[in-house]
């Protein structure tokens, strides 16, 4: 596994905690969501990409929260799974750029690397 994605997957985690505001980071099912998104980042660093995506997905499901998707992609990209990737990012994207946190800011760079 590429050390640089899985450090970046790691501080986006921490990052994506620290930045929303309490009360609209976990919106619908604050618990379920933030449960998902800990295994999720457990299965990443053990490198089960699979399993890091699927658990993202439901994260998703429970919480609007882009950075979700944006991990979803990474944990995609890990697999070698470009074509998934491409297709979660190409529906993601413009909002991903749009975003008023600027937490996507290498989101075009992505997008030429799987491309």
């Amino acid at each position: 596994m590429n050390k640089s994605l899985q450090i970046k997957f790691l501080s986006l985690c921490v990052i994506a905690c620290l930045s929303v505001p309490s009360g609209m980071a976990f919106a619908g099912d604050p618990a379920a969501a933030a449960q998902f998104y800990q295994q999720a980042s457990l299965a990443y660093q053990d490198g089960d990409y699979a399993e890091a995506a699927l658990l993202l997905e439901k994260a998703y499901a429970r919480d609007q929260n882009l950075i979700y998707k944006y991990n979803e992609i990474l944990a995609y990209q890990a697999m070698g799974k470009f074509d998934e990737a491409l297709r979660i990012l190409d529906a993601y994207e413009g909002p991903m750029i749009d975003d008023p946190q600027q937490r996507f800011t290498d989101i075009k760079q992505i997008h030429t690397q799987i491309s």
